[in-house]
C-alpha cells in the first residue's frame, strides 16, 4: 500500500524496556515521546529497532541503531 505501521522499541542489551505508539498508515512517523531510563554502569549497548506492525504476520524490523556504552561516553549530551 505504500505506507507502513512504525512503532520503536528500545532494548538495553537486549532486554526491552520502552515501546513507543504505532504511528497508523505513514513512512514518515513522528512519535514526540520521551522517556527517561537510568541505565547500569555495566551496560554494553542501547538498541532501538523500527518495527513495522502487521496484523496478519511477525512485525518486520525496518531499521535499528546501536549506541553503545563507549559511544555515550564520548557524546553525553546526544
Amino acid at each position: 500500500t505504500g505506507s507502513s505501521d512504525p512503532y520503536c522499541i528500545v532494548k538495553i542489551d537486549d532486554e526491552a524496556i520502552v515501546r513507543t505508539a504505532t504511528v497508523w498508515k505513514t513512512l514518515s512517523p513522528f512519535w514526540g515521546e520521551e522517556y527517561e531510563v537510568r541505565l547500569q554502569p555495566t551496560f554494553h549497548c542501547v538498541s532501538i529497532y523500527v518495527m513495522d506492525e502487521d496484523a496478519l504476520s511477525r512485525d518486520d524490523v525496518i531499521g535499528k541503531v546501536c549506541i553503545t556504552r563507549d559511544m555515550l561516553a564520548e557524546h553525553p549530551k546526544g
